[in-house]
C-alpha cells in the first residue's frame, strides 16, 4: 500500500472515531441536560472552539505546510526553526487574548456563554486553550506525515471527552467544561512529552537565532490571514448559536443546535482527506509533480458530490429517526429545521475537499477572502431574519456561496499551476 494510501486509511479511522464520540457526547449531554442547559451548553462549546483556533493563530495550517515542503527539501534547520516559532506565536497570541478576556469579562461573559455566568466564562477560556494546545501537536503530525501518531492523539482526546461526560452526569454545564479543558491538555502534553523524549530535546538545544527569525517572517505573514481564516471559519457555527442566545430563548438556541450538531455529525466524513492532502499538495508542488495530485482531487470531488447529496436526501427521509437516536424525542420540533440546514451538506463537502489544497497551493489567503464573503451573507441575512426556518435558510445560503467561491478558487489555482509547470 502507497504511504499516501496508508496515511488516508490512518486518517479515516480517526474521523470515524471522532463521528462515534460526537454521536455520544451528542446523545449523552442531550439526555442529562435540560433543553435550556443544552442551548448553553452549544453556545459555550461553540465559542470555545473560535477562541481556539484563534489561539492556535493560523499554525494549523502553517505548520504541516511548511513542515512538509522543509522535510521533502531535506532542511532540517529550517524545520526545527519552524516549530519553536509555532509553540512561541500560539503562547505570544494567547497571552494577548487573555488580556481583552480579563478586562472586559462582564460583557463578554454574557456574550459568549448567553448568561453573566463568570465561572464559566473562565471554564470556556480553559477548554478553549485544551483545544488550540492539542490542534497545534495534530497540525505537528500532520506536517511530518506520522498519521499513525496524529491518529493515536485524537483517538486518545475523544475517548477522554466521552469519559468527561459521563464524570459530569449529575453535575453541571461548568464541570463538563473543566473536564475538557483538563482532557485536552493532558492529551498534548502527554504526546508532547513523548516528542521531546524521542528527540532528546532537539527543540531547546538547537536553536539558531537567525533561522528563527527568517521563520518567523516566512510563518507569521503566512498564518495572520489563516488565523483570520479559522475565526471565521468556526464563526460559522458559533456566530449562529452566539446570535440567537442573545435574540431568541435558550430552548430556540437548543433546536437550530440540533440543527447545526447534525450537519457537523456528517461533515468529518468530508474533512478527513483535507487533512491528509495539505502536506501532499504541498510536497507535490515542490516536488513538481502537481498534475498527478490535482487528478486525484478531481476524481474526489465528483465522489464528494454524490456521497453528499446521498446523505442529504436519506437523513431527510430519516430525521425523525436521527433525532431520537442521536438526541431525544424532546427534539422533535426541531426536525423540519434540521432538513432546511441539511441542504448546507453538499456545498460544505466542497469546501471541505478544496480548503487544504487551495492552502497549499498558494500564499495568498484565497480561503480567508472566501470566508469572509461567506460569512458576510450569513449576518446579512440573519440580521434580516426573524424566524428559525429563516435562519436556518440563511445558513443554507451562506454554506452554498462558500461552496461556489472554493470551487472557483481551486479551478483558477490549478490551472495557474499547470500553466507554470508545462512552461517550465
Amino acid at each position: 500500500m502507497s504511504p499516501i494510501r496508508k496515511d488516508v486509511v490512518w486518517t479515516f479511522v480517526t474521523q470515524i472515531v471522532t463521528m462515534i464520540s460526537a454521536f455520544v457526547v451528542t446523545k449523552l449531554v442531550s439526555n442529562l441536560f435540560s433543553i435550556e442547559e443544552f442551548g448553553i451548553y452549544n453556545v459555550v462549546r461553540r465559542s470555545a472552539s473560535v477562541l481556539s483556533f484563534v489561539m492556535l493563530a493560523g499554525m494549523g495550517i502553517t505548520l504541516p505546510r511548511y513542515l512538509a515542503m522543509y522535510r521533502s527539501q531535506g532542511n532540517y534547520r529550517r524545520e526545527i526553526s519552524l516549530q519553536q516559532v509555532a509553540v512561541a506565536y500560539v503562547v505570544a497570541v494567547t497571552l494577548i487574548i487573555l488580556v481583552p478576556g480579563l478586562l472586559f469579562a462582564g460583557k463578554l461573559s454574557s456574550l459568549l456563554t448567553g448568561g453573566d455566568d463568570r465561572l464559566l466564562y473562565f471554564l470556556m477560556f480553559a477548554y478553549a486553550f485544551g483545544l488550540a494546545v492539542s490542534s497545534l501537536l495534530f497540525a505537528y503530525y500532520r506536517g511530518v506525515k506520522d498519521f499513525k501518531r496524529y491518529a493515536v492523539s485524537q483517538i486518545a482526546l475523544q475517548l477522554l471527552l466521552i469519559s468527561g461526560v459521563v464524570l459530569a452526569s449529575g453535575g453541571s454545564v461548568r464541570l463538563l467544561f473543566l473536564l475538557w479543558a483538563v482532557a485536552g491538555v493532558l492529551v498534548a502534553v502527554w504526546f508532547l512529552v513523548r516528542e521531546t523524549m524521542k528527540s532528546r530535546a532537539v527543540l531547546f538545544r538547537h536553536f539558531h537565532v537567525v533561522s528563527f527569525r527568517h521563520e518567523v517572517h516566512t510563518a507569521v505573514p503566512y498564518s495572520i490571514p489563516r488565523l483570520i481564516g479559522d475565526f471565521l471559519l468556526f464563526s460559522f457555527s458559533a456566530f449562529p448559536v452566539v446570535y440567537l442566545s442573545n435574540v431568541m430563548t435558550m430552548t430556540d438556541v437548543a433546536y437550530f443546535s440540533v440543527g447545526l450538531t447534525i450537519t457537523n455529525m456528517v461533515t468529518p466524513l468530508f474533512s478527513f482527506l483535507g487533512v491528509v492532502l495539505l502536506p501532499y499538495v504541498s510536497g507535490a508542488i515542490a516536488a513538481g509533480t502537481f498534475a498527478k495530485t490535482a487528478k486525484y482531487i478531481r476524481q474526489l470531488s465528483w465522489l464528494y458530490l454524490l456521497l453528499s447529496t446521498v446523505l442529504t436526501v436519506l437523513f431527510c427521509l430519516l430525521m425523525s429517526l436521527v433525532i431520537k437516536v442521536f438526541f431525544s424525542s424532546q427534539y422533535l420540533a426541531a426536525q423540519e429545521l434540521c432538513c432546511y440546514m441539511m441542504l448546507s451538506v453538499v456545498p460544505h463537502s466542497l469546501y471541505l475537499l478544496y480548503r487544504n489544497p487551495i492552502d497549499a497551493a498558494s500564499a495568498i489567503p484565497y480561503n480567508m477572502l472566501i470566508l469572509a464573503l461567506s460569512f458576510a451573507v450569513l449576518v446579512v441575512l440573519f440580521l434580516q431574519s426573524s424566524q428559525l426556518q429563516d435562519y436556518a435558510i440563511a445558513y443554507v445560503v451562506a454554506s452554498a456561496v462558500q461552496g461556489l467561491l472554493s470551487l472557483i478558487a481551486w479551478l483558477w489555482l490549478k490551472r495557474q499551476l499547470n500553466s507554470g509547470s508545462h512552461a517550465a
